[in-house]
């Protein structure tokens, strides 16, 4: 009993149940108000105003008092009441067996008036109804002539200022429909707000997960529905991925610690070879191997060093930041008979944490020198939701299947870019992790207008 009591309020509390129960009351709502604005067309009885009231007692006034005639199915004093052609307002006279005693002119609106006529038969609850065009019919009020009690009413054209006040007694049909609509429409954006907010902030939140912001704060949505559920897994998710990412990092920088001991003792056993017996071709391969290897150790320290803390971002004059990275680029290019061009055209200055941005800048720089043929170019661009680093070189370029490779750490491209053209394959990879904790992304392409590489990092832009 106590699991299916369980189950029903998970259900109750469910978002399908919740989307079920909204559309299923709007439309019963809408059902019953079709309904009701077509009852309301059909059988509008609106409340005796006091002009229509005191018509029916100058009527009945009119009757009891009409000089005596011998109109063959009327009681005596009627005659001169209901001529052959009537003039308007007509006097309806029903008998107590429900039968209309005069031939009053009824016209088109014939059918309406008998059923009002049928529906409202109390002297004491006397209403009125349009039927038709500015035309009304209203009744009934007790008449005592020639010994027998009738009811009158009266069938009469009205103006529209007496039209405009019967609006007052009773809600129109349109009226009824417009608030239908109002309320449907509220309905509606509040379960549509009900869902999609929350959704919206666990996908913006989702969005910085993705970009590698783990720090992110998730939006705190205490619901026992599917959203809620969801918000519960995308925690977890979080929490899990940082857990992972932390250990990474622990395993990284222990892992390089532990390996600095040994290389260490490596190189000293080199040093004293080379002072004992000389450099041999076999002792200089060692000592070459053993400096890569440091190359490689100092990198995955600042691989597993690279999670930063979006709280300490810093205003940077941008030109300040790449002056000299771009003087050692210019200098290293031109000992290799190349030439590195500064394309600034980015803003003054930007939010960033300058030592990961301009890591992942020279890294890109100095990968493009390595591989450029004679020209390498940094163009900085300015865009309205966004800056961008691009770093062109006219070298081999990179086969279109491994672009998205490049930024693994270890990997190398399968042509133009071995082991014995330098680096440990970690440079892409650093400046990957480095962009992504700016909240941006980097993208590899080949140059279509000539051969080279085209390595962009876009930045969102930062504002305080």
């Amino acid at each position: 009993m106590v699991a299916m009591v369980k189950r029903l309020s998970q259900f109750i509390s469910s978002l399908f149940f919740k989307i079920f129960l909204s559309f299923w009351v709007i439309l019963i709502l809408t059902v019953g108000t079709a309904l009701l604005i077509i009852q309301l067309s059909i059988n509008t009885d609106h409340p005796l105003p006091n002009w229509a009231r005191q018509e029916l007692k100058q009527g009945a006034f009119m009757l009891h008092y009409a000089p005596p005639n011998n109109f063959p199915f009327l009681p005596p004093g009627i005659h001169n009441l209901f001529p052959p052609h009537p003039p308007t307002p007509s006097l309806i006279l029903v008998s107590q067996s429900g039968e209309i005693v005069n031939t009053p002119r009824l016209g088109r609106n014939r059918r309406d008036i008998l059923r009002f006529i049928l529906s409202n038969d109390k002297q004491k609850n006397p209403k009125l109804r349009i039927v038709g065009p500015m035309r009304v019919v209203f009744g009934p009020q007790m008449v005592h002539l020639d010994g027998e009690n009738y009811l009158l009413y009266i069938h009469r054209p009205i103006n529209q200022e007496r039209m405009d006040e019967l609006s007052h007694f009773q809600m129109r049909p349109e009226m009824l429909l417009v608030m239908l609509v109002v309320f449907s429409l509220i309905a509606c954006i509040m379960l549509a707000w009900h869902i999609a907010t929350p959704l919206k902030k666990l996908r913006t939140s989702a969005n910085q997960i993705a970009m590698g912001d783990l720090s992110v704060k998730l939006p705190n949505i205490h619901r026992r529905d599917e959203v809620g559920q969801l918000a519960e897994s995308l925690l977890q998710m979080s929490t899990t991925l940082s857990n992972a990412i932390t250990n990474q990092q622990r395993l990284l920088s222990d892992i390089s610690h532990e390996l600095r001991s040994p290389l260490t003792r490596l190189n000293m056993a080199v040093a004293l070879s080379n002072k004992r017996y000389g450099s041999t071709k076999e002792l200089k391969r060692i000592e070459r191997e053993a400096e890569r290897l440091e190359e490689m150790i100092r990198a995955l320290l600042g691989l597993s060093r690279m999670q930063l803390d979006e709280s300490k971002l810093e205003l940077q004059n941008l030109t300040e930041l790449l002056e000299e990275l771009a003087t050692d680029c210019q200098f290293e290019a031109s000992q290799v008979g190349k030439t590195f061009i500064l394309n600034n055209q980015g803003p003054q200055a930007i939010y960033c944490f300058p030592e990961a941005l301009l890591s992942a800048v020279e890294n890109l720089c100095r990968n493009a020198i390595k591989y450029a043929n004679k020209t390498i170019e940094l163009r900085i661009r300015h865009e309205a939701t966004q800056l961008t680093f691009s770093v062109l070189d006219d070298g081999p370029g990179i086969p279109e299947d491994e672009l998205k490779e490049i930024f693994r750490p270890f990997y190398r491209a399968s042509e133009a870019r071995d082991r014995d053209s330098g680096g440990v394959g970690l440079g892409l990879a650093i400046a990957d992790w480095a962009v992504r904790q700016h909240g941006g992304r980097i993208e590899a392409k080949n140059r279509t207008t000539q051969t080279g590489l085209a390595v962009t990092i876009y930045l969102p832009n930062r504002g305080r």
